[in-house]
């Protein structure tokens, strides 16, 4: 008789609800190097998708001719916060785990996933409706 290994179960976002730290590295230079704080990965995904949304802002802005309109229209997908975050030089969290008495680690791959399941969890409305109101659309105007 063979032993299977045991195969692990997907966590969800829900069942991380420790004190999360998200590591970031921007570019190379390890100047560019910080961290954000949060109460648990949900708060660190809505910094994250923030981010993106001000850095695809940005990004829209600087290709808007002058003198068009002044809203800006950002529609995006998933694969688009998906490039940004393989664009980062680095990026990690570790979240505390109460089974393991310490912090896991995380990296960009698991990270990806939970924005997708983040992201899904505002766009069918399971979350709170304050975390819904607090977050941003996925859609947003920005006037210059």
């Amino acid at each position: 008789m063979s032993a299977q290994p045991e195969q692990q179960q997907p966590i969800s976002l829900e069942e991380l609800s420790g004190h999360s730290l998200m590591l970031i590295q921007f570019v190379s230079n390890e100047e560019s190097r910080t961290f954000l704080d949060a109460r648990s990965p949900y708060d660190l995904m809505e910094l994250l998708v923030r981010m993106f949304e001000n850095y695809f802002l940005q990004k829209r802005q600087a290709t808007t001719a002058p003198g068009s309109s002044n809203t800006v229209n950002a529609d995006y997908e998933l694969k688009d916060i998906c490039d940004f975050i393989d664009q980062l030089y680095d990026l990690s969290m570790m979240v505390f785990n109460q089974k393991a008495a310490g912090y896991t680690s995380h990296g960009k791959t698991w990270i990806k996933g939970m924005v997708h399941v983040y992201l899904r969890r505002l766009s069918i409305g399971s979350g709170s409706e304050q975390q819904i109101k607090e977050a941003q659309p996925h859609q947003q105007a920005v006037q210059q």
